[in-house]
């Protein structure tokens, strides 16, 4: 990734920055994430969805986004985030 420059709409986001490159529905673990990211509220949690589904200050959401504008969003993150939620079956087995 180097030499990519953030994109201008994560420069807006403080740091440290935690970025799922999906939405919330289905695989995540919800729960979890709404217990850790409150007592952190200097994390700043970025994901790709339609609508907030935390509803925290510390969320936020950006528009999906084509290939290429994908590179700028990942050089501005500082941590990939996956919270999943491994009591599911299906996605334990996908980590094995």
């Amino acid at each position: 990734m180097s030499g990519l420059l953030e994109s201008a709409e994560l420069s807006r986001i403080p740091e440290p920055r935690l970025g799922y490159l999906g939405g919330l529905g289905g695989r995540l673990a919800l729960p979890c994430s709404e217990k850790r990211l409150p007592r952190h509220p200097e994390w700043q949690f970025i994901s790709f969805d339609s609508e907030k589904r935390l509803h925290l200050p510390n969320e936020h959401i950006l528009s999906w986004r084509s290939r290429e504008d994908l590179g700028r969003i990942l050089a501005g993150l500082n941590v990939g985030f996956m919270p999943y939620d491994c009591t599911t079956p299906r996605i334990c087995t996908a980590f094995r």
